[in-house]
């Protein structure tokens, strides 16, 4: 009993304030490179079927919607750069990728290079959604 007042006097009974670490300063380690990598095989899996088989199937409504013209005006340098632009931001958000892979897929891109900027994509996504879950507490 003594031992317990000699704690409660020195306030060592109490329920203290954890106290932040550099540990808790940062956000994510290795899951979010998992993480990261997992978003890189489902993006990969979409990005193989747009890239060689999607073309193959809407070739038909291609052609009736005017494929030469539209050859002609996704072929400019706006379009070459626009498609994978508007898909990496689609792939760093919290919005479905399919869109933004898809996008990536159309515009030609090697998949070495596919690979690469999906995982910094999809890692950023996850760094920045972990970040912002710190500041709303349930």
């Amino acid at each position: 009993a003594r031992l317990h007042d000699r704690q409660r006097a020195r306030g060592d009974g109490l329920p203290r304030r954890r106290q932040e670490t550099d540990s808790d300063l940062r956000c994510g380690g290795e899951p979010d490179l998992a993480a990261g990598a997992g978003g890189v095989l489902g993006d990969l899996a979409i990005f193989y079927f747009v890239k060689d088989r999607l073309t193959d199937e809407i070739e038909d409504l291609y052609n009736m919607f005017g494929g030469k013209h539209l050859t002609h005006i996704v072929h400019t340098a706006y379009f070459r750069w626009t498609l994978p632009v508007v898909g990496a931001v689609i792939i760093a958000s919290p919005l479905p990728d399919e869109i933004g892979v898809s996008l990536m897929g159309i515009s030609k891109m090697k998949t070495y290079k596919f690979i690469g900027i999906s995982f910094l994509l999809n890692t950023a996504g996850i760094l920045i959604v972990l970040w912002l879950s710190r500041f709303v507490k349930p």
